[in-house]
């Protein structure tokens, strides 16, 4: 039986769901993206997450090397770099992250991982990588969360 005074029924997370939606009101237009994966179906699971929040017109480029993601930061760059943290078979976010900043791009890059200790994410900060996402993290509230720790003029990171 569920005792209606000591539940909410789900009212507290619909509430912070939907203070996410108008914090994301208040960011510039987010429309173009780099996702930096060899893994399709972890650059799909970020596709998705990035739809819900963003909505379905925005423009997403997944490059599956390192290679295709340096001709598309000098193609076009985007507003955002989602970079994997290991890319097969050799390459990491922290050898490929001054190859990005070669190529011009200046904007946040945001790391993706499996795996991360507190050192590495240091590490990681300490190159320019704007913030962390572990994998198992990649869902639509906390893509808006960076979002809006990355992009809000009131509390940009950056």
């Amino acid at each position: 039986m569920i005792d209606s005074a000591s539940d909410d029924f789900g009212i507290g997370y619909m509430k912070s769901r939907s203070l996410l939606t108008m914090r994301l009101k208040d960011l510039p237009p987010l429309t173009e993206f780099l996702i930096v994966d060899d893994e399709p179906a972890d650059a799909r699971w970020l596709i998705s997450a990035l739809k819900l929040v963003c909505g379905h017109d925005i423009r997403i480029r997944h490059a599956r090397t390192i290679g295709a993601a340096l001709d598309a930061l000098k193609a076009a760059p985007p507003q955002l770099v989602f970079l994997d943290d290991r890319i097969s078979p050799v390459d990491t976010a922290a050898n490929t992250l001054p190859f990005i900043r070669r190529t011009g791009y200046d904007g946040p890059i945001l790391i993706i991982s499996g795996e991360m200790t507190r050192q590495r994410k240091s590490d990681l900060l300490k190159l320019g990588a704007i913030a962390i996402l572990h994998k198992d993290d990649i869902e639509s509230a906390r893509v808006a969360e960076l979002l809006i720790e990355i992009f809000d003029p009131r509390t940009a990171t950056r």
